[in-house]
């Protein structure tokens, strides 16, 4: 499935590619090893965020009123079929690579 074409079908999505997008490319106050900190784990953290953000009822993971959006779209990113985004069903979007956005990242050394 394109993540691309899944985040135009769903209005809230796209806001929330912005926002991981945005956590991914703002520079990190904490002092710490450039060097073991992979996109991956940046993507999980943004991902994290994006989710306590929204999870209304605390239950770590998104229902369709959480996340916005339309029924068909929402059904394809609900892989497992329970009626609930989690975490890793949001992360698939991003798994066609693994590389960080133009720009995204550290700052340099």
């Amino acid at each position: 499935m394109n993540p691309v074409a899944l985040l135009t079908g769903i209005g809230s999505i796209v806001g929330a590619a912005r926002s991981v997008t945005g956590a991914l490319t703002k520079p990190h106050t904490k002092a710490a090893d450039p060097a073991s900190e992979t996109f991956a784990a940046h993507l999980d953290e943004a991902i994290k965020r994006f989710m306590q953000s929204r999870d209304a009822d605390k239950n770590g993971a998104l229902s369709l009123a959480e996340m916005g959006g339309d029924k068909k779209t929402f059904a394809k990113l609900d892989v497992n079929g329970d009626g609930q985004l989690s975490a890793q069903e949001l992360r698939a979007l991003f798994a066609t690579s693994q590389q960080p956005p133009a720009g995204a990242g550290s700052a340099p050394a």
